[in-house]
């Protein structure tokens, strides 16, 4: 919305910004100027393309619509005049119109992506631009990895908001199932403020699905000592005790199996992988329970923890309600 006693442009990128031109024919050309080149770049294509499809009316797939070509977003800073906030406020709203228009395509989701990477050039702080268009490369279209590419930029724009890092870290736990790099983008959006209670247990959480709770106990430490609220803190010790079990539990099996490689069978408990030499002490349990192994298949269990903490490596699947 333009204010032509103020001189202040309202747009959803500069909400109040003040752009003081002056008086008279000068800001009424410069203003011209402007919609008139953004009218061009947005729209000129689209209109150039409409008449071929007229004339080729049929030959094409029903429902398709050409893209607008959208310049590199340095030669429209060069045109703007100054006004990159409005003009990336265009942009998206084109944008917008793209991503409910059509059954997106790899060329349309490609087009989506240089179209919000351009606006966010021209509006770094715009970061609501750049996070759903993010989200909506992923789970509308289907395109996990030019979705994390942009939010990558986003946050790269605005390091201080987790967002950026929670939903690149949620893409790679829920498309690419890349536990890893989840845990890691997720524990850097704990560390960030203002960011929800959940996302410590969600990191922490993460790491011991990416196959080291090592990784997990180290966070939710850190999480914890740079916690005062005591009820944070208070769930922060019950995980770091689950994350010690699973620690525990990971290096049991690693005995165990090592156990098995040298006598031909499994060991019926704690005390025989003692007498055997494989541990110095038996481990004790944070949670107040015992550790007990299946002689049977060798699998190293918790008498206080139901369910194991998700371990993910190649190969292993646990038994149905053996894993959480």
């Amino acid at each position: 919305m333009f204010n032509a006693q103020g001189c202040n442009f309202i747009a959803p990128g500069g909400l109040g910004k003040s752009h003081p031109y002056g008086n008279g024919e000068i800001l009424e050309m410069r203003i011209a100027s402007i919609f008139l080149a953004l009218f061009i770049i947005l729209d000129g294509a689209l209109i150039y393309n409409s008449q071929k499809k007229i004339e080729t009316l049929g030959s094409g797939p029903s429902g398709t619509q050409s893209l607008p070509n959208i310049p590199d977003s340095k030669y429209l800073k060069q045109i703007s005049l100054g006004q990159n906030s409005l003009l990336a406020d265009l942009i998206w709203l084109k944008t917008i119109q793209v991503m409910g228009d059509r059954n997106i395509t790899r060329k349309d989701a490609e087009w989506i992506y240089h179209a919000v990477s351009t606006a966010t050039d021209l509006d770094p702080k715009f970061y609501y631009m750049t996070e759903l268009g993010g989200i909506y490369l992923a789970a509308v279209a289907g395109h996990h990895n030019l979705s994390i590419k942009l939010l990558k930029k986003g946050y790269e724009n605005n390091p201080g908001l987790w967002e950026f890092p929670f939903f690149i870290g949620f893409n790679y736990f829920f498309y690419l199932k890349d536990f890893k790099q989840a845990a890691y983008y997720m524990g850097v959006g704990a560390e960030l403020p203002k960011r929800p209670p959940y996302l410590p247990f969600l990191a922490s959480r993460l790491y011991a699905q990416a196959g080291d709770p090592r990784y997990g106990m180290e966070l939710t430490e850190a999480i914890y000592e740079n916690t005062k609220n005591e009820k944070v803190r208070e769930a922060l010790r019950q995980r770091m005790k689950e994350l010690q079990v699973e620690i525990n539990l990971d290096a049991l099996q690693n005995e165990v199996n090592a156990y098995k490689s040298r006598f031909g069978r499994y060991p019926a408990s704690v005390r025989e992988l003692l007498a055997g030499g494989f541990i110095k002490t038996a481990p004790v349990d944070s949670l107040g329970g015992k550790y007990l192994i299946n002689p049977e298949t060798g699998e190293v269990s918790n008498t206080r923890m139901a369910r194991r903490l998700r371990i993910y490596r190649k190969g292993v699947i646990y038994p149905k309600g053996k894993e959480r």
